[in-house]
């Protein structure tokens, strides 16, 4: 089950009944892993989920070479195929829009939707694939098709087919099909996309969260199925209001979550060593390239020597410089943002810049130049500054500062920063400041500074 557009932290703060079914599910006796630190290897959907069906032979890049996605997914599904699989592909988006836009080698421009050679491109993808079940693709299109023509079926809160949420729908198909099969007693593999949460509000996906625990308490009353759900990257706010500025977005856009729901009995399809792994690697640095590894253990996938799998222990060493060179991942690495504190040298270039930064303010907005004292802040320790990489040859560095030889009624006068530094770490720049102590209390005498001083005053 993949979640288009949605982080780890997104997941726990939206998903709130599907988190406690989980637990729930976990409580009663079936095993639930969650890796903790999954890491995106490319900002792009395609390019990194073509990486599920490929492995280490697949491209992160801004590519998939001279092949489509589906033609690489069709290379895991034909492999699915002749291990006597049943197949589904079930995507919450008309054929009329995505479907035909990756037959090709590239994703192909925009243009106006053309019901008829976008079937007959889908009919070519179905086949491609050799699925034997595609879900509500085709009568989702034929309803926009018929009624307003708009194929975006996720795009807009409050979709629904016959009265429901058009999220419940699929949910319900999918149940009912994979029902069908396990009475049949047939092996299968199903693969189910939602764009529920692609959309441009923060947690428009929550719609999905009143109908999937549903469907996950039930389809985990079957003994021997295995689920995983997993994302491919949150919704980027480093974009926009985060830009560049703090740790939050970018670990909003390259951790994504990834669970695994085990089979009842485990033991019958993993040996001892590999479980051990499977549990180990939850706080291990791992990506979508070792959850294809493990999907390949029951298909016949090869493995190459250097390409690693959730099934063996990941070192506890492993760092994105491990990752290959063509992975996108020049942002932040997720074992790593919290483990990058500032440098001597560079603190003692912070804290030269944050005074001559407020000294600047002081001089430029005060009224009367005697109004506030000329501010030094104490050198801080290591643990008190951390830098991050953010994408564009830039560090920044986000810390507290306490103002030296100064209390207030015993208390210390503390000032956060976030700063940015050149590759070099030659010129550092103020970005944002505040103040974490009540400097309200120094009302008394900001009332003769403007107020944009108040904050950075501290009254003689």
């Amino acid at each position: 089950m993949f979640v288009d557009t949605m982080s780890r932290t997104e997941f726990y703060y939206g998903m709130t009944r599907t988190v406690k079914a989980l637990k729930r599910i976990h409580a009663a006796g079936r095993k639930v892993l969650e890796y903790k630190l999954f890491q995106s290897i490319s900002t792009g959907t395609y390019w990194h989920m073509n990486n599920l069906w490929n492995g280490l032979n697949a491209t992160s890049g801004n590519s998939l070479n001279n092949e489509s996605y589906f033609q690489v997914a069709a290379k895991f599904f034909s492999k699915l195929k002749e291990a006597g699989y049943k197949t589904a592909y079930h995507r919450d988006v008309c054929y009329a829009q995505t479907w035909s836009n990756l037959v090709g080698a590239r994703t192909v421009p925009a243009r106006p939707v053309n019901f008829t050679e976008s079937y007959a491109d889908y009919q070519r993808i179905s086949k491609l694939l050799q699925i034997d079940d595609d879900g509500l693709n085709k009568p989702s299109c034929e309803m926009a098709r018929s009624t307003t023509g708009n194929v975006n079926t996720w795009a807009k809160d409050g979709k629904c087919f016959n009265g429901r949420n058009y999220v419940e729908d699929q949910l319900k198909y999918l149940m009912e099909t994979q029902k069908q099969w396990i009475l049949q007693d047939r092996k299968f593999f199903s693969f189910f996309e939602t764009c529920v949460n692609h959309r441009f509000s923060l947690m428009s996906g929550m719609e999905l969260d009143i109908f999937l625990p549903d469907y996950l308490e039930k389809i985990t009353r079957y003994d021997n199925v295995m689920t995983v759900i997993l994302s491919d990257h949150g919704n980027k706010f480093d974009r926009n209001y985060m830009k560049g500025a703090y740790p939050e977005a970018y670990v909003d856009q390259y951790n994504p979550f990834l669970f695994i729901i085990l089979p009842k009995n485990s033991q019958m399809y993993f040996d001892e060593k590999e479980l051990r792994a499977l549990e180990v690697n939850q706080d291990r640095l791992a990506s979508i390239r070792e959850l294809h590894y493990l999907l390949a253990k029951f298909v016949d996938v090869p493995k190459p020597a250097e390409a690693l799998t959730l099934l063996e222990e990941i070192s506890r060493d492993r760092s994105c410089n491990d990752f290959p060179r063509k992975d996108n991942i020049k942002r932040l690495c997720i074992c790593e943002h919290t483990k990058m504190p500032a440098t001597d040298p560079e603190l003692s270039a912070i804290v030269q810049t944050a005074q001559n930064y407020m000294k600047k303010r002081v001089n430029k907005n005060s009224k009367r130049k005697d109004c506030c004292l000329n501010i030094t802040f104490d050198k801080p320790n290591s643990s008190s500054f951390y830098k991050y990489f953010n994408g564009k040859d830039d560090w920044t560095y986000t810390g507290t500062l306490r103002v030296a030889n100064f209390t207030y009624q015993n208390s210390d006068v503390i000032f956060t920063f976030s700063m940015i530094a050149d590759k070099g770490m030659n010129k550092f720049s103020v970005q944002h400041f505040d103040r974490i102590d009540s400097y309200s209390r120094f009302e008394f005498c900001t009332s003769k500074c403007k107020t944009d001083l108040v904050k950075a005053c501290l009254c003689k």
